[in-house]
């Protein structure tokens, strides 16, 4: 009797943990492409994390006037914020997205880059948004992923047309001169997302930040989809 009854609790346990078992199975939710990572993005906001930097790298960041340095302790914190809003709405897509500091891994290979800046001048009456794509990249898409941002980016804001050769040749392009740079694959832009000097364009910005993630995450996506076609 004893026995039998040794025998019937076995059988239970294992009937029980086959069950929990079975029901675990079931209730899991299946992994779908949905769900896997397609995409990965480098977001750079201006002068993130200058130092210290390789020899290499010296001087890349430095303000040119007492102006520029106080304008560019405002743009450090307007293009991080501007970044981190950008790659939270990207990773909410299902793009996976890295921030980078100015020393940027060497070669470092992308789906897309983007290098978010803001920009000043002496007149304050200049504004607008600048987009350059880069003159390095070896993948041809470079200028394909700068028109996406520029027509998305155009609904919102005024765009300034003259794009400087110190834009399209940007140190984290130039893997000929610089072993901290992109990868040759890696297409590439940098955006001036407006001029620091003008008060009315960056009251706008700064009041319409979300709205211009918006409009920068929803450049990149359509670039993403599109060149992957």
């Amino acid at each position: 009797m004893f026995r039998d009854f040794i025998i019937g609790f076995s059988l239970g346990i294992i009937f029980l943990g086959t069950f929990a078992y079975k029901a675990f199975k079931v209730s899991a939710p299946p992994l779908t492409d949905a769900s896997r990572v397609k995409f990965k993005v480098a977001l750079q906001p201006g002068h993130y994390l200058v130092g210290p930097l390789p020899e290499e790298l010296k001087g890349i960041s430095q303000a040119s006037s007492i102006n520029a340095l106080l304008f560019r302790r405002k743009e450090k914190r307007l293009a991080l914020d501007l970044a981190l809003r950008v790659k939270e709405k990207l990773e909410l897509a299902g793009v996976e997205v890295d921030i980078l500091p100015v020393q940027i891994p060497p070669r470092y290979l992308a789906d897309a880059f983007v290098a978010i800046h803001f920009d000043w001048n002496l007149d304050p009456s200049v504004r607008g948004f600048k987009v350059a794509p880069s003159d390095f990249d070896l993948s041809s898409k470079s200028s394909q992923l700068a028109l996406y941002l520029f027509n998305s980016l155009k609904e919102i804001m005024k765009p300034y047309n003259l794009v400087t050769e110190d834009m399209s040749k940007y140190y984290a392009f130039n893997f000929k001169k610089f072993k901290h740079s992109l990868d040759s694959r890696t297409p590439a832009v940098i955006l001036e997302v407006a001029f620091m000097s003008s008060l009315k364009e960056i009251n706008f910005v700064q009041k319409n930040l979300d709205k211009v993630a918006e409009k920068i995450t929803e450049g990149i996506l359509k670039f993403l989809t599109n060149s992957s076609v």
